[in-house]
Protein backbone atom coordinates (compact mmCIF):
# COMPACT_ATOMS: atom_id res chain seq x y z
CA UNK A 1 0.00 0.00 0.00
CA UNK A 2 1.16 3.30 -0.63
CA UNK A 3 -1.35 4.69 -3.28
CA UNK A 4 -3.67 7.84 -2.12
CA UNK A 5 -0.73 9.40 -0.47
CA UNK A 6 1.93 8.98 -3.31
CA UNK A 7 -0.97 10.22 -5.69
CA UNK A 8 -1.74 12.95 -3.53
CA UNK A 9 1.80 14.03 -2.92
CA UNK A 10 2.39 13.46 -6.84
CA UNK A 11 -0.69 16.30 -7.43
CA UNK A 12 0.89 18.51 -5.30
CA UNK A 13 3.67 18.89 -7.14
CA UNK A 14 2.64 21.31 -9.51
CA UNK A 15 2.70 23.35 -7.20
CA UNK A 16 -0.62 24.85 -7.45
CA UNK A 17 -3.81 24.01 -5.42
CA UNK A 18 -6.77 22.21 -6.80
CA UNK A 19 -9.86 24.06 -7.52
CA UNK A 20 -11.72 22.64 -5.08
CA UNK A 21 -10.20 23.87 -1.50
CA UNK A 22 -12.13 26.18 0.61
CA UNK A 23 -12.03 27.49 3.97
CA UNK A 24 -11.31 24.51 5.90
CA UNK A 25 -13.53 25.92 8.96
CA UNK A 26 -16.67 25.44 6.68
CA UNK A 27 -16.18 21.83 7.33
CA UNK A 28 -17.07 18.92 5.24
CA UNK A 29 -20.08 19.22 2.87
CA UNK A 30 -23.14 17.11 2.53
CA UNK A 31 -21.38 15.78 -0.93
CA UNK A 32 -18.28 14.70 1.09
CA UNK A 33 -20.09 12.90 3.48
CA UNK A 34 -22.63 11.03 0.82
CA UNK A 35 -19.44 10.05 -1.00
CA UNK A 36 -17.16 8.83 2.02
CA UNK A 37 -19.98 7.02 3.13
CA UNK A 38 -20.69 5.04 0.22
CA UNK A 39 -16.84 4.43 0.31
CA UNK A 40 -16.52 3.25 3.55
CA UNK A 41 -19.76 0.78 3.40
CA UNK A 42 -19.85 -0.43 0.29
CA UNK A 43 -19.73 -4.08 -0.26
CA UNK A 44 -17.20 -4.33 2.36
CA UNK A 45 -17.58 -7.14 5.91
CA UNK A 46 -14.99 -6.74 8.36
CA UNK A 47 -13.60 -10.04 9.25
CA UNK A 48 -11.90 -9.99 12.72
CA UNK A 49 -10.96 -6.75 14.16
CA UNK A 50 -8.07 -4.59 15.36
CA UNK A 51 -5.92 -6.28 17.21
CA UNK A 52 -7.12 -9.33 17.10
CA UNK A 53 -5.12 -10.76 13.72
CA UNK A 54 -2.43 -13.58 13.73
CA UNK A 55 0.45 -13.55 11.72
CA UNK A 56 -0.75 -16.31 9.26
CA UNK A 57 -3.84 -14.39 8.69
CA UNK A 58 -1.96 -10.92 7.71
CA UNK A 59 0.83 -13.15 5.81
CA UNK A 60 -1.96 -15.14 3.82
CA UNK A 61 -3.68 -11.83 2.83
CA UNK A 62 -0.29 -10.09 2.17
CA UNK A 63 0.49 -12.64 -0.38
CA UNK A 64 -2.04 -11.94 -2.86
CA UNK A 65 0.45 -8.75 -3.40
CA UNK A 66 3.46 -10.01 -4.15
CA UNK A 67 4.46 -9.14 -7.86
CA UNK A 68 4.57 -6.29 -10.34
CA UNK A 69 0.84 -4.33 -11.24
CA UNK A 70 0.37 -1.82 -13.80
CA UNK A 71 -2.29 0.59 -14.17
CA UNK A 72 -4.11 4.19 -13.96
CA UNK A 73 -5.15 6.13 -10.99
CA UNK A 74 -7.81 9.10 -11.46
CA UNK A 75 -7.85 12.04 -8.94
CA UNK A 76 -11.47 13.54 -8.14
CA UNK A 77 -13.70 15.72 -6.33
CA UNK A 78 -16.02 13.84 -4.03
CA UNK A 79 -18.70 15.52 -6.56
CA UNK A 80 -16.42 13.68 -9.82
CA UNK A 81 -15.06 16.17 -11.14
CA UNK A 82 -11.44 14.93 -12.27
CA UNK A 83 -8.46 16.65 -11.60
CA UNK A 84 -6.05 14.23 -12.99
CA UNK A 85 -5.12 10.89 -14.11
CA UNK A 86 -1.96 9.27 -13.69
CA UNK A 87 -0.33 5.97 -14.97
CA UNK A 88 1.21 3.32 -12.21
CA UNK A 89 3.09 0.62 -11.58
CA UNK A 90 3.57 -1.21 -8.70
CA UNK A 91 6.00 -3.81 -7.29
CA UNK A 92 5.34 -5.98 -4.28
CA UNK A 93 8.19 -8.61 -2.29
CA UNK A 94 8.92 -10.02 0.84
CA UNK A 95 11.74 -9.38 2.75
CA UNK A 96 13.90 -9.29 6.08
CA UNK A 97 13.65 -6.02 8.38
CA UNK A 98 15.32 -6.66 11.83
CA UNK A 99 14.21 -10.00 11.69
CA UNK A 100 10.73 -8.72 11.07
CA UNK A 101 9.04 -10.34 7.41
CA UNK A 102 7.51 -7.33 5.52
CA UNK A 103 6.13 -7.48 2.41
CA UNK A 104 7.70 -4.40 0.47
CA UNK A 105 6.25 -1.91 -2.17
CA UNK A 106 7.81 0.22 -4.62
CA UNK A 107 5.55 2.57 -6.70
CA UNK A 108 6.20 4.77 -9.59
CA UNK A 109 3.08 7.48 -10.85
CA UNK A 110 2.90 9.38 -13.93
CA UNK A 111 0.89 12.77 -14.95
CA UNK A 112 2.56 14.40 -17.94
CA UNK A 113 5.72 15.25 -16.84
CA UNK A 114 5.22 14.86 -12.73
CA UNK A 115 6.10 11.85 -11.95
CA UNK A 116 6.10 10.11 -8.00
CA UNK A 117 7.82 7.96 -5.83
CA UNK A 118 6.70 5.79 -3.00
CA UNK A 119 7.41 3.02 -1.02
CA UNK A 120 6.12 1.38 2.12
CA UNK A 121 6.54 -2.04 3.98
CA UNK A 122 3.79 -3.77 5.68
CA UNK A 123 3.57 -6.35 8.35
CA UNK A 124 2.00 -8.10 11.38
CA UNK A 125 2.55 -6.31 15.04
CA UNK A 126 0.99 -7.56 17.81
CA UNK A 127 -2.52 -8.67 16.35
CA UNK A 128 -2.44 -5.61 14.11
CA UNK A 129 -1.86 -5.08 10.18
CA UNK A 130 0.30 -2.04 9.61
CA UNK A 131 1.91 -0.36 6.68
CA UNK A 132 4.28 2.55 6.94
CA UNK A 133 4.59 4.78 4.12
CA UNK A 134 6.89 6.85 2.96
CA UNK A 135 7.24 10.01 0.15
CA UNK A 136 9.46 12.78 0.11
CA UNK A 137 11.00 12.23 3.59
CA UNK A 138 8.08 12.18 5.09
CA UNK A 139 6.25 8.69 6.57
CA UNK A 140 2.79 8.13 7.12
CA UNK A 141 1.68 5.09 9.36
CA UNK A 142 -1.95 3.16 8.08
CA UNK A 143 -3.46 0.43 10.45
CA UNK A 144 -5.62 -2.09 7.81
CA UNK A 145 -9.37 -4.14 8.41
CA UNK A 146 -9.31 -7.15 6.25
CA UNK A 147 -12.60 -8.41 5.09
CA UNK A 148 -14.78 -11.15 5.83
CA UNK A 149 -13.87 -12.92 2.40
CA UNK A 150 -9.92 -11.90 2.61
CA UNK A 151 -10.19 -10.40 -0.47
CA UNK A 152 -10.17 -6.52 0.38
CA UNK A 153 -8.71 -4.35 2.91
CA UNK A 154 -9.68 -0.50 4.63
CA UNK A 155 -6.53 1.23 5.60
CA UNK A 156 -6.88 3.79 8.25
CA UNK A 157 -4.59 6.66 9.40
CA UNK A 158 -3.17 4.78 12.82
CA UNK A 159 -4.88 6.16 15.92
CA UNK A 160 -6.41 8.90 14.20
CA UNK A 161 -8.47 11.57 15.63
CA UNK A 162 -10.24 12.16 12.60
CA UNK A 163 -11.69 9.15 10.99
CA UNK A 164 -13.05 11.18 7.83
CA UNK A 165 -9.58 12.81 7.49
CA UNK A 166 -8.44 9.64 4.94
CA UNK A 167 -9.53 6.32 4.26
CA UNK A 168 -7.85 3.70 1.40
CA UNK A 169 -9.38 0.64 -0.04
CA UNK A 170 -7.60 -2.36 -2.07
CA UNK A 171 -10.02 -5.19 -3.46
CA UNK A 172 -8.32 -8.10 -4.95
CA UNK A 173 -10.61 -9.05 -8.30
CA UNK A 174 -9.84 -10.24 -11.81
CA UNK A 175 -10.20 -7.73 -14.89
CA UNK A 176 -10.37 -10.10 -18.56
CA UNK A 177 -9.23 -12.95 -16.36
CA UNK A 178 -6.55 -11.76 -15.45
CA UNK A 179 -5.70 -10.24 -11.12
CA UNK A 180 -6.38 -7.19 -10.67
CA UNK A 181 -6.32 -4.95 -7.82
CA UNK A 182 -9.27 -1.96 -7.55
CA UNK A 183 -8.47 1.08 -5.18
CA UNK A 184 -11.12 3.46 -3.80
CA UNK A 185 -10.02 6.01 -1.80
CA UNK A 186 -10.33 9.52 -0.34
CA UNK A 187 -8.13 12.21 1.57
CA UNK A 188 -8.28 15.83 2.63
CA UNK A 189 -5.80 17.87 1.58
CA UNK A 190 -4.57 21.02 2.75
CA UNK A 191 -3.34 24.32 1.30
CA UNK A 192 -2.37 26.80 4.61
CA UNK A 193 -5.82 27.02 5.99
CA UNK A 194 -8.01 25.59 3.33
CA UNK A 195 -9.01 22.50 2.54
CA UNK A 196 -10.71 19.89 0.66
CA UNK A 197 -11.60 16.80 0.23
CA UNK A 198 -10.63 14.80 -2.78
CA UNK A 199 -11.31 11.13 -4.25
CA UNK A 200 -9.30 8.49 -6.39
CA UNK A 201 -9.99 5.12 -7.76
CA UNK A 202 -7.61 3.13 -9.62
CA UNK A 203 -7.09 -0.59 -11.28
CA UNK A 204 -3.65 -2.25 -10.99
CA UNK A 205 -3.21 -5.40 -13.31
CA UNK A 206 -1.04 -8.04 -12.60
CA UNK A 207 1.81 -7.72 -14.70
CA UNK A 208 2.85 -12.00 -15.64
CA UNK A 209 5.73 -11.70 -17.77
Amino acid sequence: MALIAATLHAQDATSSAPPVLRDHDTGLTADDLTAIDKIDSSEFKPGQAYGSYSEEVVENFLNQFVGTWQGTYKIATMRGDVLTRMEAQANYEWDLVDKTRVLKNQSVYASGDVIGYSSSVTYFWEGYLVTEVEQDDKKRIFLGIISEDGKSVNWSIAFATNKLSSSTRESFTTVDGQPAIKVEAYEEIRNGQQAAMIAMNGQLIKDDR
